[in-house]
């Protein structure tokens, strides 16, 4: 039995209290507290928690822990990123080479000690420790079918299975981020112990009920892994349901801690978040347009049953989505001054925030925020009464009845007075003439080649190159009509403008 030993403080780890009967051992064994204390009363030295923590190179552990308060602070950063809505579940997976346990926790309820406890199976059991990336509805169910909500992705990337196996994580990091994320640079990264993490913030997507959004979270993630994949990335890491290593606890191949790159430069800023289908619209191979043909109304109707492709991304989610960044938009433009508008405004921010967010308090605390930004804003409990109202309307859809508010664009453009030059800044609030605009801009520019021209203008362009490669091969402008089925009189013409731009 080791000589040394310290005590737990009560006052300064309250979460451990339920620990406080035993003392650790300098060697990591542990002694009850009446044995500690017949321990003291003899000449045998006795080592305080500072002491303690100092001898292993710590500047103070927490409790009867391996990690430190700042570890701890870095854990729980990571978590509460990835994971906001309180009352669901994060599954945690503890695995060795003899057992595997899985357990579901509330968010609201992963104190401190929960936490610490997880990451000392690591060094105290020999588990490899792990966290669901998505929150569940069941506490013990880990599977495609409860999954409830994602505000993550994450890319498990294997370099050590490449030929960068022998760079350190950051000069990996470095590696990646000099060849180029090409626009898909994650909001932060990890070391797993063995290879890298990379994170990427969502804009929060429910996905309980909803197999759509599934398949297509699923689908950018493939997508997002086919893109790192000369890097070793983890063909299974698309797996809605997966599980990734807890920061700070051991991998047990390579006896190293997981833990965030260049966590004190990035801890305090706003990190990127990425809305799924932008991610969508950016990774996912696009429909190919249809031929210009013409096409009866009969066969119009017999296509109606086909399945549409995920990357027809406008959804009632994904409407709902760009309507709300379309809202806030407005408020911009407006300078916060909304004036006449408010009660309708937030009515139709709430009803479009509860058909992306479902959760009654989440949906609030954004209205509240938004509302404060307002140079006017409305007192707490006008706005109380929109949420609610917004709320019931919600729960009678979720339910697939009716009697639930419904607008459309246009009611929605009417009801706020939005002018023409605000909607130019629109993703979806536009009216008719605005997108038949878009739509006459859009096919301006599809006419147009590579080289910025029209078929006709291309078209002139070759024979006008054909022409004078001709000339100065030395044919006649008789040859040339011949060889290239031209009048003498458009050879004549183009010979002109020739030799105009050759003074």
């Amino acid at each position: 039995m080791s000589n040394l030993a310290y005590e737990i403080n009560d006052s300064d780890y309250d979460f451990l209290k339920n620990w406080t009967e035993c003392v650790r051992l300098i060697d990591g064994s542990f002694m009850e507290k009446d044995e500690y204390e017949k321990l003291k009363n003899t000449d045998k030295a006795v080592m305080t928690i500072e002491d303690y923590a100092e001898s292993f190179g710590f500047e103070k552990c927490v409790g009867d822990s391996f990690i430190t308060y700042d570890e701890l602070e870095e854990i729980k950063w990571h978590i509460n990123k990835t994971h906001t809505v309180l009352d669901k579940t994060i599954i945690f997976n503890s695995i060795n080479k003899d057992s595997r346990n899985q357990e579901g926790i509330k968010l609201k309820e992963l104190d401190d000690y929960k936490i610490v406890k997880l990451v000392n199976r690591s060094f105290t059991d020999n588990y490899n420790v792990y966290m669901s990336q998505n929150t569940f509805l069941s506490t013990y169910k880990r599977t495609k079918k409860w999954v409830y909500r994602s505000e993550v992705m994450i890319i498990d990337i294997d370099y050590y299975k490449s030929e960068y196996k022998d760079l350190s994580p950051e000069e990996m990091y470095n590696v990646i981020k000099n060849k180029g994320f090409e626009g898909f640079e994650p909001s932060y990264t990890m070391f797993s112990g063995k290879g890298l993490y990379l994170v990427y913030l969502l804009e929060g997507i429910p996905l309980y009920n909803f197999n759509r959004n599934k398949a297509l979270w699923e689908n950018v993630a493939s997508e997002l892994v086919k893109k790192f994949e000369k890097y070793g990335a983890d063909n299974q890491a698309k797996d809605i349901c997966r599980v990734n290593r807890l920061p700070y606890s051991i991998n047990m191949k390579t006896n190293k801690q997981s833990k965030i790159l260049f966590y004190n430069d990035i801890k305090d800023k706003q990190l990127k978040k990425y809305s799924l289908s932008d991610l969508a619209n950016n990774l996912l191979p696009k429909r190919e347009e249809p031929q210009k043909k013409v096409i009866n109304k009969k066969i119009k109707k017999s296509n109606k049953g086909k399945s549409r492709n995920v990357s027809n991304l406008y959804n009632y989610y994904t409407l709902a989505i760009a309507r709300k960044d379309d809202l806030e938009k407005l408020l911009i433009l407006r300078k916060f001054d909304i004036e006449g508008y408010r009660n309708t405004f937030f009515h139709l921010y709430s009803l479009v925030a509860f058909d992306i967010y479902k959760n009654h308090t989440e949906v609030k605390e954004f209205v509240y925020k938004l509302n404060n930004r307002l140079i006017r804003p409305l007192n707490n409990s006008e706005i109380d009464k929109i949420v609610n109202s917004s709320y019931r309307s919600y729960k009678i859809k979720a339910g697939e009845e009716k009697g639930y508010y419904n607008y459309y664009n246009k009611r929605i453009i009417e009801l706020l007075n939005i002018q023409q030059d605000e909607m130019e800044k629109f993703k979806t609030l536009i009216n008719k003439e605005e997108k038949n605009k878009r739509q006459k801009e859009k096919r301006k520019v599809d006419r147009r080649n590579g080289n910025g021209l029209t078929e006709r203008q291309q078209n002139k362009q070759d024979i006008f190159n054909l022409v004078n490669n001709l000339l100065e091969e030395g044919y006649k402008q008789k040859d040339i009509a011949e060889k290239l089925e031209l009048t003498k009189g458009r050879v004549s013409q183009i010979v002109k403008e020739i030799k105009a731009l050759r003074k």
